[in-house]
């Protein structure tokens, strides 16, 4: 299968996250409640999102996982 790749440059955008750690097992549980919060918080300022929510990775020790999502 052939991937087209691209680089691109976009401006810079704000974001609203929650960083954490979880394990492999539970990381499906820490993103949803990760995402929760930041809603939640949203929600309160009366604010919308503006794109979709992501995660990222920082570290991933063993079954051990720094993230945030937002």
């Amino acid at each position: 299968m052939a991937y087209a790749i691209e680089t691109r440059t976009v401006a810079a955008q704000p974001t609203l996250f929650v960083r954490g750690k979880t394990t492999i097992p539970n990381i499906a549980q820490s993103i949803g409640e990760f995402l929760s919060v930041v809603g939640r918080h949203l929600a309160e300022q009366s604010v919308k999102p503006v794109g979709m929510p992501y995660t990222r990775y920082h570290a991933i020790d063993g079954l051990n996982i720094d993230l945030e999502a937002g």
